[in-house]
């Protein structure tokens, strides 16, 4: 994955939030993000604000991946950011497994004997 420009495009605000009557206000999927020189785990929100306005502002989850809360702050001025990566899926099929090991094993004795 490559780490995208902020300048170049925004996460996604897909979420909406239970409490929102406008149903308007929205949040992103956690993202990694470089910001203040350091790595981060942000979300962008598209909120209200006090004034009525709507508008995009960054929140810290805290280095939380699956943070669910999170504290909002207009001095999050993050350059890049790119998608977390997917979970590991886990290997079900037995076959596959011994059919790997088999291959693993297979490929040492062949070192072994040369």
């Amino acid at each position: 994955m490559d780490w995208i420009k902020v300048s170049d495009r925004l996460p996604e605000c897909i979420h909406k939030y239970s409490n929102d009557s406008s149903g308007l206000e929205r949040f992103s999927d956690n993202v990694l993000a470089w910001c203040d020189d350091q790595l981060m785990v942000l979300s962008l929100q598209y909120i209200r604000f006090e004034d009525n306005t709507f508008g995009y502002i960054w929140s810290n989850c805290s280095g939380n991946i699956n943070c669910d809360e999170s504290e909002w702050d207009d001095e999050y001025n993050p350059t890049h950011w790119m998608p977390l990566p997917t979970e590991p899926v886990e290997v079900e099929d037995v076959n596959a497994s011994s059919a790997i090991a088999s291959n693993i094993g297979g490929d040492i004795d062949q070192i072994k004997d040369e």
